[in-house]
């Protein structure tokens, strides 16, 4: 068995091959070969050792780098199409309410709207908010890794969130990220807008979806974030579909066009990217590494930056900057030839 997955991952790494017909094509014809050969199918149990498996999805990543046309296009799920979703589900029957009336905030509705805003805010993995690694098990982001500061930057206990104060700053402690190397996660945070903007202000959603799932069905610091006991938990699949129906309505119909819970870090960086913040502002938010090719993907600027761009050249051009820096550099050149002679 050793022997044959050896082979399979040798073969599988030095051929140049899209790794979908490598998984779909060239692996099960060669399996059948071997069995016709009368091995006992040992070839596709191999194909599914770990290491195997380990390979070829290095490798998918490594074609997806060097072939960017060949991947589907990614679609950025902003805080704008979060709150258009809202309406969404409330016109859709596939969404009932979950909680014990419809204006309560622990329906599948506004679950599915909390996750949204932290997964944009937070520039969040699946796997750092929603489900375990590989999709094993719940999430990890707990509510104890969810914490409120007031204004004089203290602590907010749990037990007391939104009660006496109102938080002016959230910091999530992300100790679990499949890219953490050094053990240390990273700590990001938000802080508290006024209340014009309470229904984007990432804040106040969590204060107030901390405090009445935990008054009223009794949700401790150790569950997921997302977690109401005595009711199911919210699904990817779930989250994915309102996602989709959200893209739907505004008639974006397009092959190769995919909206998935990875869309909202997509759409955190987009949106940070077009106000123009700099990469390693948008880097430390999403726990990317410096200049990570991962991150210039998707983190393009808009069309606002780039108007801001072009009246900021156009204003400068008429202070002459280029003859500023020609006689700045002449002026150095001159004191260098200076030293130069003694």
């Amino acid at each position: 068995m050793q022997k044959i997955a050896n082979y399979v991952t040798v073969q599988c790494g030095m051929r140049q091959m899209n790794p979908v017909s490598i998984k779909k094509v060239y692996l099960p014809g060669i399996a059948s070969w071997f069995e016709m050969k009368l091995v006992n199918n040992q070839f596709r149990a191999a194909s599914k050792e770990r290491f195997v498996s380990r390979l070829l999805s290095g490798f998918e990543r490594l074609y997806a780098k060097l072939n960017p046309a060949s991947t589907q296009l990614k679609l950025a799920f902003g805080m704008d199409l979060a709150l258009k979703s809202r309406n969404v589900m409330k016109t859709s029957n596939s969404f009932s309410v979950q909680g014990r009336t419809s204006g309560d905030v622990s329906s599948l509705r506004q679950r599915v709207f909390v996750a949204m805003a932290v997964g944009i805010f937070f520039m969040l993995r699946r796997s750092e908010h929603l489900v375990g690694l590989q999709r094993k098990g719940p999430s990890r982001l707990t509510r104890r890794l969810v914490v409120f500061f007031d204004a004089k930057n203290k602590r907010i206990p749990y037990a007391e969130v939104g009660v006496r104060v109102k938080a002016q700053k959230v910091a999530l402690n992300i100790t679990f990220s499949k890219t953490d190397h050094s053990g240390f996660g990273r700590r990001t945070y938000h802080v508290r807008q006024d209340d014009k903007l309470r229904d984007v202000c990432v804040v106040s959603i969590l204060e107030e979806w901390i405090k009445i799932t935990r008054d009223k069905y009794k949700a401790t610091e150790d569950q997921p974030l997302y977690h109401i006991p005595g009711l199911p938990d919210l699904s990817l699949e779930t989250l994915h579909k309102v996602m989709t129906d959200t893209v739907r309505s505004l008639g974006v119909e397009k092959e190769g066009i995919k909206s998935t819970s990875h869309s909202l870090r997509y759409g955190g960086a987009t949106m940070l990217a077009a106000a123009g913040f700099p990469e390693y502002l948008i880097a430390h938010y999403g726990g990317w590494a410096e200049n990570s090719t991962a991150l210039k993907r998707y983190a393009r600027p808009s069309d606002e930056s780039l108007a801001k761009v072009s009246l900021f050249m156009a204003e400068v051009t008429m202070k002459s900057p280029s003859q500023h820096y020609i006689q700045d550099l002449i002026l150095r050149q001159q004191q260098m030839s200076k030293k130069g002679g003694k």
